[in-house]
């Protein structure tokens, strides 16, 4: 659900965690299916406020974690840019179900709280393909879901990592721009 990367300002990773969110994505598969069973019997659907109850602790935790890291790093928080994401992802379900952008909205609030500057965003497009080592991207770089190896240089990850690596790069590339610097990358 949520991969964190730490880079310096030449890019290199300073510290990563992941964090998949399994609970929440078994619960909410076991009340999808519990719903679908209650509605296929003419039963009365409910349970919807758990599963938003769920859904909510899991932000506010996540969303903590993130801005203890931040914190303990004193270092800007950048996310991947995912407007339009649940109108491009119309046959993924389980991704659909994916609370980021609520994430995103409680970061706005708990950042300045923290003394932290406001949530950046670059653009996702390709994020998960790319080698952050030699810069090679293409499709098959992201061998499963989870697995990331390049076919160039051989460089193995998982994937939400090399993902969060890779966004954490775009950043640090977009302010070596605006000052006019050019970051050496692979």
């Amino acid at each position: 659900l949520i991969a964190i990367t730490v880079t310096d300002d030449k890019g290199d990773i300073i510290d990563q965690q992941l964090h998949p969110g399994d609970e929440l994505v078994a619960y909410q598969k076991h009340e999808f299916v519990q719903r679908r069973r209650a509605q296929r019997r003419g039963k009365s659907i409910t349970g919807v406020v758990n599963v938003w109850r769920r859904n909510e602790e899991v932000c506010h935790s996540l969303a903590k974690v993130i801005v203890d890291v931040a914190t303990q790093y004193q270092s800007q928080v950048v996310m991947e840019w995912l407007v339009g994401f649940k109108e491009r992802k119309k046959d993924f379900g389980m991704l659909k179900r994916t609370p980021i952008q609520r994430i995103e909205q409680i970061l706005d609030y708990k950042l300045p709280l923290a003394g932290l500057p406001k949530i950046r965003t670059v653009p996702a497009a390709y994020t998960s393909q790319e080698c952050p080592r030699c810069g090679h991207r293409e499709r098959k770089n992201r061998v499963t879901q989870s697995e990331f190896r390049c076919v160039r240089c051989s460089y193995e990850t998982h994937a939400d990592l090399n993902g969060s690596h890779n966004v954490a790069r775009r950043w640090i590339d977009r302010l070596a721009r605006r000052e006019g610097r050019t970051l050496t990358t692979a």
